[in-house]
Parts: C-alpha cells; sequence; structure tokens
C-alpha cells in the first residue's frame, strides 16, 4: 500500500483509466474508494483518494494496478 498526495488532475485521470480498465469506482462523501471482491463478502481496497484542502491523498494497492 502506498499513500501519495496528487493533484486533482492527476487523480481525476487515474479514476478514469481505473474504470476503463474494468474497476468500479464509487464517489463517497470524503472522495473516492474503489474495493476488489475478494469472495464471501470480502473486499480489499484497490484504491482510496480523500480530499484534501487543494489536492488529493491517494492510497493506492499496486498488487491489483499491474493492468491500469
Amino acid at each position: 500500500m502506498r499513500v501519495r498526495i496528487w493533484k486533482k488532475t492527476e487523480t481525476q485521470a487515474f479514476i478514469r483509466d481505473l474504470r476503463k480498465s474494468g474497476y468500479h469506482v464509487q464517489r463517497v462523501s470524503t472522495g473516492y474508494h474503489c474495493y476488489f471482491p475478494l469472495g464471501n463478502g470480502e473486499v480489499d481496497c484497490v484504491f482510496m483518494a480523500l480530499e484534501g484542502a487543494r489536492n488529493y491523498i491517494v492510497r493506492l494497492n499496486e498488487k491489483y494496478l499491474e493492468n491500469v
């Protein structure tokens, strides 16, 4: 898991790439979430972006991002 600070344009471009790769990115009140279903109702975090003052605080799980 990596944590980075991205500008809004970088974050939006990455979300667009995630969606093109087949991931479902959900808009929530604090930013964006993307989960990978593991089965039996369990999920693993792929991407999470929390809105900051001017940027997004982004958490990435590189295990799922090889095709993005």
